[in-house]
């Protein structure tokens, strides 16, 4: 038990996690766009470039400040590994490409970095969950072009429109509000209290009262527009019910593993029911 714990940690702690967890999101709603041409090296960079990304906005300043850390010996190794990888990667790849990793950089650095007034983007009233959201969004979209673009030069056909795109934008950033509550209502003791992230201002009822509704509107755009993700009704109902659930237990269960793991783990979730229903 204790070496599937430490296992699991380490799996958490080098953001390996959080990068399948990106790049299942990615495969719900670019793999329809791909089939049967499934770009494999397309998902690697995407993988690599988020696991470099979130350990630097982690651990850069950890490492700035000469403070020790766990697993720190590996995480750089690893990261500078992936990097390469990414590199060579993208050495391959059109112009496109390029310019979501540049969007990616940009990113991470206003929120890692204080360039803004002296202040980290996060750190501004009430944008840390608004910024993970349109961040995550922002690049699933980027990917989402490239992807359509891909299977418009190999097919020749036309998917979607620039309203479609729009309408997966909203749709997107719906799922990832509801999405990003529990780590929110999980991080409001740890949080610094200049921050004011919406628990700590409105109260953790209210702000599961935001993710409920962010749910819904979810909920009622994907039915709305299922072949944008190419969802069936079923694989929509199970996702937003989970969503619900997760926020609702988000500060009933304690586990450090319950958000982490079980809950960022919800995209892996929706892949699996995609490739089964």
């Amino acid at each position: 038990m204790m070496l599937i714990k430490k296992g699991l940690e380490f799996y958490i702690r080098t953001s390996l996690h959080v990068a399948i967890c990106f790049v299942t999101l990615s495969m719900v709603i670019t793999l329809p766009y791909l089939e049967p041409f499934v770009d494999w090296p397309f998902y690697i960079m995407q993988f690599c470039l988020v696991v470099v990304s979130y350990n630097l906005t982690k651990y850069y300043p950890l490492i700035l400040a000469r403070k020790p850390f766990k697993y720190r010996g590996f995480i750089l190794i690893m990261s500078s590994l992936l990097i390469l990888i990414a590199l060579s990667l993208l050495a391959f790849e059109t112009t496109e490409y390029w310019l979501i990793v540049a969007l990616l950089v940009l990113l991470n650095l206003v929120y890692a970095f204080p360039l803004l007034f002296n202040k980290k983007i996060r750190e501004f009233v009430y944008l840390k969950t608004p910024v993970v959201a349109i961040s995550w969004v922002l690049l699933l979209l980027s990917f989402f072009w490239s992807a359509h673009g891909f299977a418009n030069t190999v097919q020749d056909l036309n998917y979607i429109d620039f309203e479609d795109h729009m309408y997966l934008g909203i749709t997107l950033l719906c799922f990832m509000i509801a999405y990003c509550i529990p780590f929110e209502i999980r991080d409001i003791e740890d949080d610094k209290i200049h921050l004011i992230t919406l628990p700590q201002k409105i109260g953790v009822s209210y702000t599961k009262i935001i993710g409920y509704l962010s749910a819904f509107f979810f909920f009622v755009l994907q039915l709305m527009y299922q072949p944008i993700i190419d969802s069936n009704t079923s694989e929509i109902v199970i996702i937003t019910v989970l969503l619900l659930l997760f926020i609702y237990l988000s500060d009933k269960i304690k586990s450090s593993y319950f958000v982490s793991f079980a809950v960022e783990g919800l995209p892996i979730i929706w892949l699996l029911l995609k490739v089964c229903c």
